[in-house]
């Protein structure tokens, strides 16, 4: 006959296991959940993608994406994200211009292998004014260079004070950093933007895109299906990924 302290052992792993088991698959189960909601705001940006037609072709195998190239060559963020697609491995040199006197604002070295390049100057574009970038070799473009516009400053203080509050709230409904960013890109392509003597409204694909980045520990999947939604907007065999 087994005795007490036996049985009383027994009973304590027992009830131990089944309490890791089910808090395993409840983790997972969570996991698998978060997993399908991002999947589906990422699918949610295809959608918005396909309903616009938003798409560029490279020209001298390099397609440039952002800022300025969707829809709208007006942007919120003042410090801008550069993201092309190439599959060269070469050195150059990103240029930032304003557009009217063509004055130099920046110059970055880069390869373009890294197909992305964060402005990194220690005073921030200017609201309201516009600009030109482009990737250039032994001062000489290699690429189109492409206009944007920042946003007036009454513009820009109104999409600061909304994605302030939509941080806040996620923060609040213990929203993962990830879903704060796709919950930022989908805020973007929801704001109308309208240009002088223009009577349609445009969409600022380029801020929308930019809120994928601004993650600062991205898993591998955000990762994954970021970039198999910024390479669609370059359907070209010429922009292959790194």
């Amino acid at each position: 006959m087994l005795n007490k302290k036996y049985l009383r052992f027994m009973l304590i792993l027992l009830f131990a296991t089944s309490f890791v088991t089910t808090d395993s698959f409840t983790n997972l189960a969570s996991t698998q959940t978060f997993a399908q909601i991002r999947v589906a705001d990422f699918l949610g940006l295809w959608r918005r993608k396909n309903e616009r037609k938003v798409s560029r072709t490279s020209r001298g195998g390099i397609c440039s994406i952002t800022p300025g190239i969707f829809e709208t060559y007006v942007v919120w963020h003042d410090r801008p994200l550069f993201i092309w697609k190439s599959s060269a491995n070469q050195d150059v040199q990103l240029v930032v211009r304003e557009y009217d006197s063509q004055t130099e604002v920046w110059r970055k070295p880069v390869n373009l292998a890294a197909q992305k390049l964060a402005y990194g100057a220690e005073k921030a574009l200017e609201a309201g004014k516009l600009y030109q970038w482009q990737l250039v070799n032994n001062s000489r473009g290699i690429n189109e260079s492409v206009t944007f516009q920042i946003m007036s400053e009454a513009e820009r203080t109104k999409i600061q004070n909304d994605l302030q509050a939509l941080e806040q709230n996620s923060k609040l409904a213990k929203s993962s950093p990830e879903d704060i960013a796709l919950k930022k890109a989908h805020y973007f392509l929801d704001y109308q933007i309208k240009h002088q003597n223009d009577d349609k409204t445009y969409l600022p694909w380029s801020d929308a895109l930019q809120s994928l980045y601004e993650v600062d520990k991205p898993s591998a999947s955000f990762i994954e299906q970021r970039d198999k939604f910024v390479v669609s907007l370059c359907p070209s065999s010429s922009t292959a990924t790194r």
